[in-house]
């Protein structure tokens, strides 16, 4: 055997991909199949969702000479500066005024998650995970040679499981710090938000824990702008709750926002009221990017700038943001009006239903019918609205409802 005994061997292909690439191919062959497993963003005619403004820009700006020489590992001053007013947009000021800030430039929201967990995870540490979430974490972390808990997601299958939440902060703080990852809002996969109130009692909580050891948030906003209007810069509005001892690691993804899946863009954003922490990003982040995918894509860097500044990008988002939400929010009483158990659902790409049976098996039974979901832990399904047209959800719920209810 060649491989190195530290290498990391993940068996098999993702999941995810697996069933998407069974889906295509029997599409392929002329059978109409409804594919909701895939977490990309597609219209109503089945084609997928690009802003126009994202290719206007991409094909004048990409293309130019000067866009194809070496960039800076971390990305140009432009477009870490136009990915933070986009993130942050009204509360831009009130983050700058009142913190040390400091973004660049990452392979997708992945890239920025492999940076937080390269460079702010010790080995051996634990990292605080959702319940049911992105497998990839486990993966990244498990990577890191690092280790994972969960803290459980839902309270009474209504609300966030706070309470879980600050017990396993008390449980790891003995390690010397606490790293935790919140992906919100339009958690994958339940497509859940956080509520004020929760962000509050959990920003209260950091605050006296930040008295005992230092609190590292890693903060995945990857469908931030699948959430509805000032609910999805929720967090923001509250950021100045936030004291010393504290840092949140923001990974964005342009990936949702402008349709480029495939090209990978993103952004680490840290935020802290200690400079000398932003000065140790400053040095540690570009150091790791340069030993990893050596450097940003210039071409795409040099674009980002011209599409979020475009305020036609604006109303095409909202246009994909209403024929999201109008989905989610059908087929999620949809199910409910059936008998099936969704978990509680807000809005973004997916919703999870409870099946109380063993979900593989139902996936099997389902691709009999042509339909195409994940199943994630033990008994749960994760069904990718953002993949599916309005006018196959109807038949994704009676398929769901045979295959869970009546088999």
């Amino acid at each position: 055997m060649l491989l190195s005994k530290d290498a990391f061997v993940n068996e098999g292909d993702d999941l995810i991909l697996q069933i998407n690439q069974q889906a295509r191919a029997k599409k392929e062959c002329g059978i109409d199949v409804i594919n909701s497993s895939i977490g990309s963003l597609y219209d109503e005619d089945g084609v997928l969702s690009v802003p126009s403004t994202t290719n206007k820009y991409i094909n004048e700006i990409s293309i130019l000479d000067e866009n194809k020489t070496y960039p800076s590992c971390q990305g140009p001053r432009e477009y870490r500066e136009a990915v933070m007013k986009w993130v942050f947009k009204g509360y831009y000021d009130l983050v700058k005024d009142n913190f040390e800030t400091y973004g660049a430039y990452s392979m997708g929201g992945t890239g920025a998650l492999f940076l937080s967990f390269r460079n702010y995870v010790d080995t051996g540490q634990t990292v605080l995970i959702p319940s049911l979430g992105w497998s990839n974490y486990e993966a990244m972390i498990e990577q890191r040679n690092a280790k994972y808990d969960y803290y459980e997601m839902f309270k009474d299958g209504e609300s966030i499981h706070v309470p879980s939440i600050i017990n396993k902060c008390e449980q790891y703080k003995k390690e010397g710090r606490i790293v935790i990852l919140i992906n919100d809002p339009c958690e994958n996969p339940t497509g859940y938000s956080f509520s004020r109130e929760e962000w509050v009692e959990l920003i209260n909580y950091f605050n006296v824990l930040a008295k005992e050891v230092p609190v590292i948030l890693i903060l995945d906003i990857a469908y931030i702008d699948m959430e509805k209007d000032e609910k999805s810069r929720l967090f923001f509005s509250l950021i100045d709750r936030i004291n010393k001892n504290i840092m949140v690691l923001i990974c964005f993804s342009a990936s949702k926002l402008l349709g480029i899946y495939g090209y990978r863009v993103g952004a680490l954003i840290a935020i802290t009221r200690d400079k000398q922490d932003i000065e140790d990003f400053k040095k540690s982040i570009p150091s790791v990017i340069r030993t990893s995918w050596s450097m940003a894509n210039k071409g795409m860097a040099a674009s980002i700038p011209y599409i979020l500044n475009d305020k036609q990008l604006e109303q095409e988002v909202k246009n994909n943001n209403e024929m999201l939400y109008k989905r989610g929010q059908y087929f999620y009483q949809k199910l409910k009006n059936i008998g099936l158990d969704p978990l509680p659902y807000k809005a973004g790409f997916f919703v999870t239903v409870d099946t109380h049976k063993n979900a593989r098996e139902i996936t099997e039974k389902l691709k009999d019918k042509n339909v195409y979901v994940v199943p994630l832990k033990k008994r749960y399904l994760r069904i990718a609205i953002c993949s599916t047209p309005f006018k196959k959800l109807d038949i994704l719920a009676d398929a769901l409802n045979e295959c869970i209810n009546k088999e």
